[in-house]
């Protein structure tokens, strides 16, 4: 969410700034700027205007803010506030498995955009689905475009290594295809079969060799063809 209104942006520094009566106000009195001033102060990774808004309406009020935690839970996520994670975490029951109407998960979205002590906070939580499937972009996995991302995902021993986004594109074919010298090396340390057929009658390794070349990446083809 975006406030672009000067008296909204206006008010949402007021609450801020800490005044009580109209904290009061606006989280007790006006639902709508309740929610608003919640997802804003996620957004901007604004702690304190969040643990302000717990203090005020409690740990949950479901009728009035349920809609308003799973948007701030991703808004945070985004980008890359881990104290407002934290603190959403610990003071409501967000389902930690939701989905956006455009297919996104957290872990997902954290792997997305690369925040790694967010991607790590999130395989801490026990129920989190680490392989729950976006419908055009594949895993986690498939999205995790920084190696301490991947290392993290591989280390938990519960990613499938093969997965494919709707391309039929695995992790490993992304990495040689944008010339991801660093994360191709861990996906063949994990001794994928190079030899096992990938698409028409084409082996993985001449796949990955094909793309490298391609894109003009001689680091891949060397790895690849070495290994």
């Amino acid at each position: 969410m975006r406030v672009t209104d000067p008296a909204t942006l206006a008010l949402f520094r007021l609450i801020d700034s800490g005044g009580s009566a109209l904290r009061l106000v606006a989280l007790r009195v006006v639902p709508r700027l309740s929610r608003d001033s919640l997802i804003w102060a996620a957004r901007n990774g604004n702690s304190a205007t969040v643990e302000r808004f717990f203090k005020t309406v409690g740990r949950k009020e479901p009728n009035d803010f349920d809609d308003a935690f799973d948007d701030a839970f991703f808004q945070a996520l985004q980008h890359g506030h881990e104290g407002v994670v934290e603190i959403l975490l610990e003071n409501s029951d967000i389902d930690v498995n939701a989905r956006l109407d455009t297919g996104e998960t957290p872990i997902f979205t954290a792997a997305a955009f690369g925040h790694t002590a967010l991607v790590k906070m999130l395989l801490n939580i026990e129920k989190v689905d680490i392989e729950a499937n976006h419908f055009l972009h594949g895993t986690p996995l498939c999205v995790a475009g920084y190696v301490e991302v991947v290392k993290l995902l591989l280390a938990t021993g519960r990613v499938n290594t093969e997965a494919t986004n709707i391309s039929g594109e695995t992790p490993l074919y992304s990495a040689a295809e944008n010339g991801k010298e660093e994360m191709v090396e861990l996906f063949l340390e994990r001794g994928l079969d190079l030899g096992a057929e990938y698409c028409e009658g084409e082996t993985l390794g001449q796949a990955l060799v094909d793309i490298a070349r391609k894109r003009g990446h001689e680091g891949v083809m060397k790895l690849v063809q070495g290994a």
